[in-house]
Parts: C-alpha cells; structure tokens; sequence
C-alpha cells in the first residue's frame, strides 16, 4: 500500500486477532500491537492499541452499505497521547488534523489497492448448471 514495514497476524479466536505492525512513520521506526475484534454481523471491527505510542487508543470501524456498489466507513477513535508537559491547544489540533490526513491517506490506498486486486481477479463467467435442484 505505498509504507515502508510488515504486519503479523495471530489468530486468537474465530473474531479475535493481534495484529503486529513495524512501520517508518516520519523516519522513525514504530512498533504497534494490536487486539482487533471483528464483528461480521455488523461489518465493523473494533481494536485497542495494546503496546506502541498510543497505548490504549481506541478505534471502531464500521461499513455501511449504499447500494450495490458503494459503502462508507463509520469511524469512532479515542487516541491517546502521552506527554511529559501539558500540550497546548492549538498543538493538539495540529495533531488531530495530522492524524486525520494520514489515515484518510492510508483509506484511500487501501481503497485502491483493493479496487485494483478485485479488477485482476475479476472474471466474468455465465452461471451453469452442476446437477439437478431437489
């Protein structure tokens, strides 16, 4: 998707996951972990940083279908950043619209690197008959 680092996966149950990341963010290298819990149901999923610079954030995911050929994502964050001094007002509004461009960024290439793997795998076939319906 255009970052430089890796992800690992465990499986933990059917809907639970650690997710492992190892990404250069601004020349530095940072470590994340992960609980991720998937909801199928509801096409959302939930994770809480477990270890990294954000200890403890929060984030909920949700798609919503519109349409045949269309979703939108429903998100809901609580990101948490530690200090040793206060941070000022204006500074965390600079780094709630710093995060806010760079996850749109992330969305839009993971948006088009799906696009683009459904276009080369996308095969259109007629439907066949496999046997009798009973």
């Amino acid at each position: 998707m255009g970052e430089e680092g890796y992800r690992r996966i465990t499986k933990l149950t059917r809907d639970t996951i650690i997710l492992e990341e190892l990404m250069v963010q601004n020349g530095r290298r940072v470590r994340k972990v992960k609980l991720v819990k998937l909801n199928r149901y509801r096409n959302s999923w939930h994770n809480i940083h477990l270890k990294g610079p954000n200890r403890y954030s929060e984030f909920i995911y949700e798609i919503i279908s519109e349409g045949r050929r269309s979703s939108r994502l429903i998100f809901t964050g609580l990101l948490l950043v530690y200090s040793a001094k206060p941070i000022a007002q204006r500074n965390l509004r600079e780094l709630a619209d710093r995060e806010r461009v760079n996850d749109s960024r992330a969305w839009r290439r993971l948006a088009s690197a799906m696009a683009k793997e459904l276009h080369d795998n996308h095969t259109i076939s007629k439907p066949r008959r496999t046997g009798k319906l009973r």
